[in-house]
Order: C-alpha cells, then sequence, then structure tokens
C-alpha cells in the first residue's frame, strides 16, 4: 500500500491516474480481483489511483462474468481503463471470451474512458493481430448502432 501511495503522488504531480490492475493467479500471488485493487485503491483515496478491467485475467480469476463487474464497479469510479484480451491470451474474437455483452455493459454503464486491445499471442504477426482484434471490436459496435 505504501508503494501505491507513493505512485499516486507521483501520478498527481504530473496530472495523470495509475491504474492497478488485477492479474490472474498464475501471474501474480497478490491483487487478483477488481475488489482486492479497489479496497487497495480506496485505502489510499488518491484520485490519481484507479484500478482497472483486464478481461483475459477477469475471465479465469473473477467469480463474476465480466458484464457483471462492470455494472457492480464501473458506477463506483475505481475503474479507470479497460484492455480487450481473452483468457487465451490472444486477442478479443480468437478466443471463446464473447464481447458482445461486454461491450454492451461498457455503453449501458456510458463507459467514457479508454480501451486498449492487449493480445499475448501474435500470430501470424503483430500487425495481422490488431487489425483482426480490431475488425472485431468494431463490428460489434457497428451491429448496435
Amino acid at each position: 500500500a505504501d508503494c501505491f501511495a507513493a505512485v499516486a503522488d507521483v501520478a498527481a504531480a504530473a496530472g495523470v491516474a495509475y491504474c492497478v490492475e488485477p492479474l490472474s493467479r498464475a501471474q501474480t500471488a497478490c491483487i487478483n480481483t477488481i475488489e482486492e485493487a479497489a479496497a487497495l485503491v480506496t485505502a489510499i483515496g488518491s484520485p490519481a489511483l484507479r484500478t482497472m478491467l483486464d478481461c483475459s485475467s477477469a475471465g479465469v480469476t473473477e467469480v463474476e462474468p465480466i458484464p457483471d463487474l462492470i455494472r457492480h464497479w464501473l458506477p463506483t469510479g475505481l475503474i479507470g481503463h479497460v484492455h480487450f484480451n481473452d483468457p487465451n491470451r490472444r486477442g478479443p474474437g480468437d478466443g471463446a471470451l464473447d464481447f458482445v455483452p461486454i461491450l454492451n455493459a461498457l455503453r449501458e454503464c456510458r463507459y467514457a474512458g479508454n480501451a486498449a486491445i492487449e493480445p499475448f499471442v501474435y500470430e501470424p504477426d503483430g500487425p495481422a493481430c490488431a487489425a483482426r482484434a480490431i475488425r472485431y471490436i468494431r463490428g460489434i459496435e457497428r451491429t448496435r448502432q
């Protein structure tokens, strides 16, 4: 907590927000859920410290489905960023995770922040992986308009 509080002070001085990212238990032994990250952020109490949603980690660690997590945590103001990725470590659309309900929940909760596509498997290469993921997300967005 002391380290994150110090980071929050530096982030505040720089005019940015630092997001504590809950990761799966396979990646770390601490801060595995949004609830754990939110408790830390709340305890520190700095507007420059927030948490985020990583769909890959949430998909394997959280008990609640991701759209329910969004509906629960987004209204708290503690979510500052979203990573679109599949639990299989690929980009959205390259695995079993359905992003339609995720994007619907973000829209329903009026999320206006940034989201990033964050795969860890780049096949056949990075640009092709990025283009495929972007097309998938944009395709969902177009069907909802």
